[in-house]
């Protein structure tokens, strides 16, 4: 199986649960892949969630890298701020979100994850995304 995929980079993250930890298990498949990257303040948090949470948002992870577009239910685009999507989950404490954006064809960028405790998203939760989102840009561009 090696031999199929000899010479081909990219990276495919995904995740694997043991206990309450989230694993990042790195696989090398087709070079077509995205990279994830993730904001510091999110991978805490995402190892702070269930596993229910956690195993939910590795495999819609895993569809976005591989190219997937993702649409309601799983995902949505905010409206008013271009570029800017979330990741929609849920669990038996109730409802997750995971703001994240797909700034070139090569990278997904995971921003921020909260527990929604309201209908509407609160403004708060946006501008953090916002400010992370700039953030990672200017660490990519160097």
């Amino acid at each position: 199986m090696s031999g199929v995929f000899a010479g081909k980079v990219a990276l495919l993250l995904f995740f694997t649960v043991r206990g309450a930890v989230l694993t990042k298990v790195i696989k090398f498949y087709n070079s077509e892949m995205k990279k994830v990257l993730f904001s510091k303040q999110v991978k805490k948090a995402i190892d702070g969630e269930t596993a229910d949470i956690q195993r939910k948002l590795g495999v819609l992870l895993r569809a976005l890298v591989q190219g997937e577009i993702l649409e309601m239910p799983e995902s949505r685009s905010m409206v008013g701020y271009p570029g800017l999507k979330e990741l929609r989950v849920r669990d038996v404490r109730g409802q997750v979100r995971v703001f994240y954006c797909l700034p070139t064809a090569d990278y997904v960028f995971v921003l921020h994850l909260f527990r929604k405790n309201t209908q509407k998203t609160p403004l708060n939760e946006i501008r953090t995304a916002l400010q992370r989102l700039k953030v990672m840009k200017e660490d990519l561009d160097g």
